[in-house]
């Protein structure tokens, strides 16, 4: 005699046992926790608070405190009105040199002193300590 099977009528567990069932919850409870766990343990991204610049006829740095609720246009303005204050980023060795962003226009710059930067952007030597500027609250 044949016996045919027939699914109708039955669950999509099949004959799942209780235990199985419960060992299933129980996995994707974990795989949650862990999930949570994982992706709000972060101590999130640190954005710096200060931008180091340089002037590029004179050598000096200048540090400026960083807003995230303002705008501020790069190169910015020394004391007397020139664009020669460039952003820079320090080397792993400690030297400077100028943000990539900033080289084109660099290089086309006539009040560029090649005795404190070169055309590559690299800083060959400063004066003096940093100079501390706000940029944001200067009279234009």
């Amino acid at each position: 005699m044949k016996k045919t099977i027939t699914t109708k009528g039955t669950s999509i567990m099949g004959e799942a046992k209780p235990w199985q069932i419960a060992l299933i919850v129980v996995g994707l409870l974990v795989f949650v926790g862990m999930l949570v766990f994982t992706l709000g343990r972060g101590d999130g991204v640190d954005f710096p608070n200060s931008m180091k610049l340089i002037d590029i006829q004179n050598g000096q740095l200048i540090v400026s405190p960083y807003r995230t609720d303002r705008s501020l246009v790069l190169p910015a303005k020394n004391e007397s009105g020139q664009r020669t204050w460039y952003p820079v980023v320090q080397n792993e060795d400690g030297t400077y040199r100028v943000e990539n962003d900033y080289l084109n226009s660099l290089r086309g710059e006539k009040l560029l002193n090649k005795e404190f930067v070169g055309e590559d952007g690299a800083v060959k030597k400063t004066t003096g300590d940093p100079k501390k500027v706000d940029l944001y609250d200067r009279k234009k």
